[in-house]
């Protein structure tokens, strides 16, 4: 491996209303050590000479991809050190969806406990 780890960077498809609900500003500030594979739209890696390459998400099986894994797939194809960066691209609308979901079912379980 090279002495440096490549970007991760997080991007998001455009909603179809064109709206973000604030998606983008949360993007920003996410550190996530994997990814559901339903709310991927596209990975990504740009190496050294500035060329990008799509990843075959279909070779990473299991619900969510891993970093770990994304590093182990990449040193076995031998891309690991000319990575510049890697770029995921969520689908935005399943992934506005998701987190409704996630916040809802939350908001469920405080307000149904029988403490308040």
């Amino acid at each position: 491996m090279s002495g440096r780890d490549p970007k991760i960077v997080f991007l998001g498809t455009k909603r179809k209303d064109g709206s973000d609900d604030g998606l983008f500003d949360m993007m920003k500030h996410i550190n996530a050590n994997c990814i559901p594979v339903d709310l991927l739209y596209g990975l990504y890696l740009t190496n050294d000479d500035h060329e990008t390459m799509r990843i075959d998400t279909s070779n990473f099986k299991g619900d969510v991809i891993s970093f770990e894994l994304i590093v182990k797939y990449l040193e076995k194809r031998k891309l690991y050190d000319s990575a510049v960066s890697i770029e995921v691209v969520l689908d935005t609308e399943r992934t506005c969806k998701y987190l409704e979901g996630l916040s809802g079912e939350l908001l469920h379980n405080i307000f149904n406990n029988n403490n308040i």
